[in-house]
């Protein structure tokens, strides 16, 4: 099936999306630590910034993962400490480095306070695998207490086999409008009557609001030659809507990218809109702002590089850069995220993206990108790289 990812994948599992309320920053982390930003048009760097592979805010907490070190910022950036780790059990158990991260908000979409007024712990979550001789599996864990702990939140079956003609994958995790998302499939094998064998996948999308998963909810059903695969979620404030991407794959033919809004994260049945067809990779992640959202993807143009691309929801693609097989060592759209309370000299809130050979690109909502920053990729000791923007409350070095 041409294109068609019915495992997660790199690109997948370095993919991170930050969607918050009334932040006033960017931090981005790529090699030689982390740089800032209250305007997403000039980037400081930060003295004491950590290495890290992914980023995400909520609930007045900064939360950095590594490789094997997780650490934690509560003065806006400015310092770091260690935190709890979400652990692995044993050889067999892999944690994602990503983290993603969204406020606990009330019925008006703002974020809880405690009696004091100070904002609730955000939500954080991760992603993680198990791989044994006979079977597999992929789980969630998520912290509500700014990475004092972590729980295991959803486990499913991701075993495969020649004697298992049905089986589930992990897609994808976001956290945005106070919710988690955990983004999977189910694929089904079998053969047609000429003996060829056709595999097929459906879509389905499972929410937390800091507690137990509920869902899973079918987004799209696949059939005969024609799979899906989840997206990613982000939410827009402003609009108080939230936006699942979502890909469709027909055998042997290009893969279209979509889209589809609701005002519940329960989505559900709903209508797809058209951003993009191609040879893309897997779906990229989402954000909300403005009353606009934006993502991004890559397309393999068949002479050796990938096509990186952004798109402004609704609207169309906008090329952003090209990059070499050789250097994609990661998603090559690593991240895009919002930061309305902060206004610039010209006014109103800004996306922010990165892209894996370290570039940032800004844009207000409705507009388009343009670079900003021009950084490189953390390489990791396993070889992967990384080079994440995300948004939340920043202060910059004077």
């Amino acid at each position: 099936m041409a294109g068609f990812i019915t495992s997660l994948q790199l690109d997948i599992l370095q993919q991170i999306v930050n969607v918050n309320w009334g932040i006033t920053g960017f931090l981005y982390c790529g090699a030689g630590g982390m740089v800032g930003s209250n305007d997403g048009e000039t980037w400081k760097k930060m003295p004491d910034g950590v290495e890290a592979t992914s980023v995400a805010y909520a609930g007045g907490c900064w939360i950095a993962a590594g490789v094997g070190a997780y650490h934690r910022s509560t003065d806006a950036a400015k310092t770091w400490t260690s935190c709890a780790s979400p652990g692995v059990s044993d050889e067999s158990t892999t944690i994602n480095t990503v983290v993603v991260g969204t406020d606990q908000l009330d019925a008006d979409g703002k974020p809880k306070v405690d009696s004091d007024g100070k904002p609730l712990p955000g939500l954080f979550a991760v992603m993680g695998f198990t791989s044994g001789a006979t079977s597999s599996s992929a789980f969630v864990k998520i912290s509500n207490n700014n990475a004092d702990s972590w729980s295991t939140a959803i486990t499913i079956d991701t075993t495969t086999g020649p004697d298992k003609p049905i089986w589930d994958f992990a897609a994808s995790l976001s956290a945005a409008g106070g919710r988690i998302f955990f983004g999977t499939g189910r694929s089904y094998s079998s053969q047609d009557a000429e003996g060829f064998n056709v595999t097929y996948s459906d879509a389905f999308l499972y929410v937390s609001d800091g507690g137990a998963f509920s869902g899973p909810t079918l987004i799209e059903a696949g059939g005969g030659n024609t799979s899906y695969q989840t997206g990613y979620v982000g939410y827009d404030t402003s609009a108080k809507k939230y936006c699942l991407t979502v890909q469709k794959s027909i055998k042997e033919g290009p893969l279209d990218l979509m889209y589809r809004i609701s005002s519940t994260p329960s989505f559900g049945a709903g209508s797809d809109i058209f951003i993009a067809s191609g040879a893309l990779g897997n779906p990229g992640p989402v954000a909300g702002g403005g009353g606009s959202f934006a993502t991004g993807f890559h397309d393999d143009d068949g002479s050796g590089s990938y096509s990186v691309s952004a798109a402004m929801l609704p609207g169309g693609p906008q090329s952003l850069t090209s990059i070499p097989y050789a250097q994609a060592l990661g998603a090559p759209f690593q991240a895009v995220c919002y930061s309305g309370a902060k206004k610039d000299s010209t006014g109103g809130g800004k996306f922010c993206c990165s892209t894996i050979d370290g570039k940032i690109y800004a844009a207000k909502p409705a507009g388009s990108f343009k670079s900003v920053y021009s950084g490189s990729p953390l390489i990791s000791s396993d070889g992967g790289a990384s080079a994440y923007v995300a948004a939340g409350k920043v202060t910059l070095p004077k």
